[in-house]
């Protein structure tokens, strides 16, 4: 099985999305999990012995210069690049505009993201994750494992304070 992830951004968002990889890597261990990454995130995520592949997502670069014609050649060919890949999953744990358009145009045969995706990417799904309310990151990502049919570990965090 080939899988894309598509969480771009955020230092704490990627942190967190490793639970969600090595739980995966574990239980199936011949899964090939490839991810799309900010490319300041990209040195992390290749440390990560659980990821086959980094897409960079040159974020600063495309966005200055989203009007210009060589930024759109670049989304383009990485588009292109990615749907040769044919990746069964490309799961979107963003959750935004721009991840969901990158999952939808991946050409993967599942297209899958979380409830709480914002911005309208959620009808970039084929398949919508519920996630629960009122836990950690964490959790929220390993409700995800539920897709692959593997069981998310117990729950690590809660977010209850009482003072």
């Amino acid at each position: 099985m080939r899988i894309l992830i598509v969480k771009i951004s955020s230092l704490g968002d990627v942190v967190h999305t490793f639970a969600f990889v090595n739980r995966l890597k574990s239980a199936i261990p011949d899964v090939t999990i490839d991810w799309l990454a900010g490319d300041i995130y990209a040195e992390l995520i290749r440390s990560n012995r659980a990821v086959n592949h980094v897409w960079i997502f040159r974020r600063g670069d495309w966005g200055k210069h989203w009007r210009h014609p060589r930024t759109w050649s670049e989304l383009l060919s990485m588009q292109r690049a990615i749907r040769r890949e044919k990746y069964d999953v490309c799961l979107d744990l963003q959750g935004l505009l721009r991840s969901g358009l990158i999952t939808f145009f991946s050409g993967a045969a599942k297209r899958a993201g979380l409830a709480g995706a914002r911005e309208g990417s959620r009808y970039m799904y084929d398949t919508v994750i519920p996630t629960p309310k009122s836990v950690h990151a964490v959790d929220i990502l390993l409700e995800a494992l539920s897709i692959f049919n593997v069981t998310p570990p117990r729950k690590f965090y809660t977010c209850s304070f009482n003072p």
